[in-house]
């Protein structure tokens, strides 16, 4: 009992010890501590206000690391893949020309069809009302007309619309005069029918089932292609698409435009001139973006800087959904065959349009 009460006596001492060598301790570390504001938790002759507030604002910083290492780990689970930028130059030869695309402000010939007469006097050109309605939304002050655009939409613009020898006077690559027709492909846009440059084939690029695929196009006889967007070219002899082989201005795409002023509708478009977009021979023109204006009776020229970025094969053991991107051979779309963001994009207005309407424009691919 003595032993009982001695230890209940002497342990409040202890307990005042313990405690007075933990505050000391306490106040040693806070001195000493290269953390910054633990120093003044400690001090003596600082105010209790004061201390209260670096400890409130140390155990806020704390709170906000911890935020952070709980977002750095949930972006790692979620993306674990870093994309890093190491530039290595490459030779010209390897990266394709890029295809170009022309489309001319004159949408149709004035001998066929005027927008601007059959807007001033609708009666007087009745005839023409089926033109219109099939034409006319190729201008920008068009007025829709009620009723449905005829199946054969496309041999329609392609009849009224200027051909590429009216067109284009002269083209040049690598110092040689090319054919025109052999050279540029029709392409319709936004803008009507168009002429690319440097383009893949139609069966390339679209699938069977797609209307477009089944357009008939002369190309020379050499263009065998033997290029792919993953694995570049396979052949270095004859190769196409066309390729430079030096960055000399002569060495490039020489092209001298002509336009028949006759032709121009300052009522359909409000000014004379080209319209140029440049984008990869395996992916179709979007001509309402990045493209480049060129004026009649102008002289341009265009430089451009190619980018090359290669995706190593060893990612693809993580799922699309962490490294957020796909492979060729891994995403299939219904219309085109070579899977790039732009024919994807493409491909979803189509949808979307015929989801939303019940019919799509000229320009879209559809079966």
């Amino acid at each position: 009992m003595e032993k009982l009460n001695e230890s209940w006596v002497k342990s409040p001492k202890k307990h005042k010890f313990r405690k007075l060598r933990a505050k000391h301790l306490f106040r040693e570390y806070c001195e000493k501590s290269t953390v910054h504001g633990m120093k003044y938790f400690a001090e003596k002759d600082r105010p209790a206000w004061e201390k209260l507030l670096w400890i409130v604002l140390f155990v806020m910083s704390l709170f906000a690391c911890g935020k952070m290492i709980e977002r750095a780990w949930l972006k790692l689970n979620n993306s674990p893949l870093a994309v890093t930028f190491a530039e290595k130059a490459v030779h010209i030869t390897q990266v394709p020309f890029p295809a170009v695309t022309i489309c001319s402000s004159v949408k149709f010939r004035s001998r066929d069809f005027s927008f601007k007469k059959y807007q001033e006097d609708p009666e007087k050109y009745k005839h023409w009302e089926e033109t219109y309605r099939n034409l006319g939304q190729l201008c920008d002050n068009y007025d829709p007309l009620p009723g449905n655009l005829d199946n054969d939409i496309l041999d329609i613009i392609r009849k009224h619309s200027p051909d590429d020898r009216s067109m284009i006077k002269m083209i040049t690559f690598r110092d040689d005069k090319l054919n025109t027709t052999e050279s540029f492909h029709e392409s319709f846009t936004t803008q009507g029918l168009c002429y690319t440059f440097n383009r893949l084939p139609l069966q390339d690029i679209y699938r069977p089932s797609c209307v477009f695929s089944q357009e008939n196009e002369s190309f020379p006889l050499n263009a065998k292609v033997n290029w792919s967007v993953e694995t570049g070219f396979t052949d270095y002899r004859e190769t196409y698409p066309r390729r430079a082989v030096n960055i000399r201005q002569e060495s490039g795409l020489q092209i001298i435009l002509q336009i028949n002023k006759k032709d121009v509708d300052i009522l359909c478009q409000n000014s004379a001139g080209y319209m140029l977009q440049f984008h990869s021979p395996s992916d179709i023109p979007r001509m309402d973006e990045h493209s480049v204006i060129i004026p009649v009776d102008r002289f341009a020229q265009i430089a451009i800087e190619p980018r090359l970025i290669n995706t190593p094969r060893n990612v693809e053991v993580y799922p699309p959904e962490q490294r957020e991107c796909y492979f060729n051979s891994e995403r299939k779309l219904q219309h085109f065959k070579i899977y790039s963001e732009r024919n994807c994009k493409m491909e979803c207005l189509a949808n979307w349009t015929l989801t939303l309407c019940g019919c799509v424009s000229f320009f879209m691919p559809s079966k």
